[in-house]
């Protein structure tokens, strides 16, 4: 699924940031399975992609496939699943607000500026 093997590394030589992405990673991997309704899976394909962005501008270069693997093995992981479902989604939700000011900040540029031609 993701191939980066450049740089090895385990969850607990992690930053907290990067860490905390790699479980909501995984958080939306488990959402887009296999059993997903596409409903549930077309959302997830977003947050997939969000957090992979965010893993990838921190650490390019990191072995995903190894630390996703790592991860689900642990059972404490897997046990606070729905708690790493309510952040990430939280955090996903944030960004989106912002996403939306932005938007409305934009929209407000582009009337004060008038039609351009």
């Amino acid at each position: 699924m993701f191939t980066a093997i450049a740089l090895s590394a385990s969850l607990s030589a992690l930053s907290p940031a990067v860490r905390a992405d790699v479980e909501c990673l995984s958080v939306f991997s488990f959402i887009a399975g296999e059993d997903a309704k596409e409903a549930d899976r077309s959302g997830a394909v977003g947050g997939l992609l969000y957090y992979l962005g965010r893993i990838k501008a921190r650490e390019p270069d990191l072995a995903l496939n190894e630390l996703l693997v790592e991860l689900v093995q642990s059972q404490e992981f897997l046990d606070s699943l729905p708690s790493h479902g309510l952040r990430c989604a939280g955090e996903m939700a944030a960004t989106g607000e912002a996403l939306s000011a932005l938007g409305e900040a934009m929209s407000k540029v582009a009337e004060a500026n008038g039609p351009r031609s």
